[in-house]
């Protein structure tokens, strides 16, 4: 605290007396010589401070001298470079040459160095194609005012940008964002549902702010889809639904839904599957908020862009998701049959079981015959063995489903022993949390259900022994009196 308060005041002992409105408008080179003492001595929040209000006074004039290009050139990369802050870097750089425009023929020099300081913000921004013209218009004065071996790595640099790539020596709020939105990813298979989504958010690009704009949609609807996901799984379905539906729009155009094969408006590029996800992840909320509408060609669109990585289990289970809820009782059939084929044509040994168990559970909820409960729960003690939080599928999440399909059937004993496994992991995975507060209300409140479901179970377990009096059937909001020897 104590250095944070001597470097304000620092900063107000510089800035006020030479920057105060009735003073004489300082002169550059004293400001330079100022703002350096505050980056020798490494106060950059001094310098950042200086710096800001030196340009702030030096816009109130109506003209200034060829040496304010340099603090302008000077102040955008650094916002550039330590602050990332690229917008801002490209709109001093341009400021900077527009101050220097009726003096650049005698100073060469400034005008090159701010002309390639423009260059690379554009590019950081994803405005390659201007950034590459840029650089060439610039290349010839700076070569002859910085020599051939810069010269030559500007050239070497416009090489990549014009293929749409990116350097080392970029600080592209895109690439900034992808990198937050990989963390958010983490946080999502770790289960930290409230930090995937505050990392999202930070992820998120502004329009309008001089970043390409197939760039901001691209980043914008990846982010929305980590967003939408993780509200999904706090049990927030209509919120996912609203934000999924809204995101749709960053890539496909209006009216997406009724030709869900047209060209879409963006390009998804690198961010193809998690455009896949947002698409897919809309389909799984519209189903659970019975907007069944939109799932055909949110799946449909899933399905196309997909590189392989959600693969077709997924999708087929939510097609024979939607085939149930709307009475189709031979399609879901066949569609979860298809899905076992899939999985079973692949290979993958997890996929197969996953494929195996949706098509038990759902042929034992809708028959009820001994084979298919025997058959459901088999394969579910076998997943609670072999999986883990690495699984393409969740144990956790395997056994409380088979434990509510099971109550109030004859294998409550069954139903019992995967709720209390699965309620000992989830409680173990909510005491080891670190996520956010609003990450673990959520997952407070989806293990009430299990907790329900588990109390539920035992209850009308034990009413069943000879100590329970179930006598009193007609009493509403009762049930069996349970007596126990102690």
């Amino acid at each position: 605290m104590r250095r944070l308060i001597l470097s304000f005041a620092v900063v107000l002992a510089l800035v006020l007396p030479a920057l105060a409105q009735d003073d004489p408008f300082p002169d550059p080179l004293v400001v330079l010589d100022e703002a350096f003492a505050l980056w020798s001595a490494e106060d950059l929040a001094g310098y950042r401070e200086y710096m800001s209000a030196a340009i702030r006074r030096a816009r109130q004039e109506d003209s200034l001298s060829a040496d304010w290009a340099f603090i302008f050139g000077t102040y955008a990369d650094f916002v550039r470079n330590e602050d990332k802050n690229s917008p801002l870097a490209l709109r001093l750089a341009e400021e900077g040459l527009a101050y220097l425009a009726p003096h650049g023929a005698e100073n060469a020099d400034l005008l090159a160095l701010l002309q390639v300081s423009r260059v690379y913000a554009l590019a950081d921004l994803g405005r390659f194609d201007e950034a590459v013209t840029a650089a060439r218009l610039a290349e010839p004065l700076f070569r002859q005012s910085m020599g051939d071996e810069m010269a030559d790595d500007l050239l070497e640099t416009v090489k990549a940008w014009d293929k749409g790539e990116t350097t080392i020596f970029n600080n592209a709020p895109a690439e900034l964002a992808r990198a937050e939105l990989k963390k958010a990813d983490e946080a999502l298979d770790r289960g930290e549902y409230g930090v995937a989504m505050t990392i999202a958010a930070r992820a998120s690009l502004p329009e309008g702010s001089g970043i390409d704009a197939a760039e901001v949609a691209r980043v914008n609807a990846a982010a929305a889809a980590k967003t939408g996901r993780a509200l999904y799984w706090l049990g927030r379905r209509e919120e996912a639904f609203a934000l999924l539906r809204r995101a749709a729009l960053w890539i496909a155009a209006e009216g997406w839904e009724e030709a869900p094969d047209a060209a879409l408006k963006v390009e998804p590029m690198g961010e193809a599957q998690a455009v896949t996800e947002m698409f897919f992840w809309l389909a799984r909320a519209g189903l659970d908020t019975e907007n069944f509408w939109i799932v055909p060609p949110a799946l449909q669109m899933a399905e196309r862009l997909d590189d392989g990585t959600l693969g077709l289990l997924p999708i087929s289970y939510a097609r024979a998701t939607l085939y149930d809820a709307l009475y189709d009782g031979a399609a879901a059939e066949a569609e979860f049959a298809r899905a076992v084929t899939v999985a079973e044509t692949g290979g993958k040994t997890e996929e197969i079981l996953m494929s195996r168990y949706y098509l038990a559970l759902r042929r034992y909820a809708n028959t009820g015959a001994d084979r298919e409960a025997k058959a459901l729960i088999a394969l579910t003690r076998e997943m609670a063995q072999k999986g883990s939080n690495t699984t393409f599928y969740d144990p956790v999440h395997v056994q409380s489903e088979t434990a509510v399909v099971l109550l109030e059937s004859p294998y409550s004993q069954e139903a019992l022993e995967f709720a209390r496994a699965a309620l000992k992991a989830k409680l173990a995975g909510i005491f080891a949390s670190t996520d956010t507060k609003i990450g673990q209300d959520g997952q407070r409140a989806q293990t009430r259900r299990l907790v329900e479901t588990l109390l539920q179970t035992a209850h009308l377990q034990d009413s069943r022994k000879p100590t329970a009096d179930c006598s009193r059937p007609a009493d509403q909001g009762f049930g069996c009196a349970i007596f126990y020897d102690r």
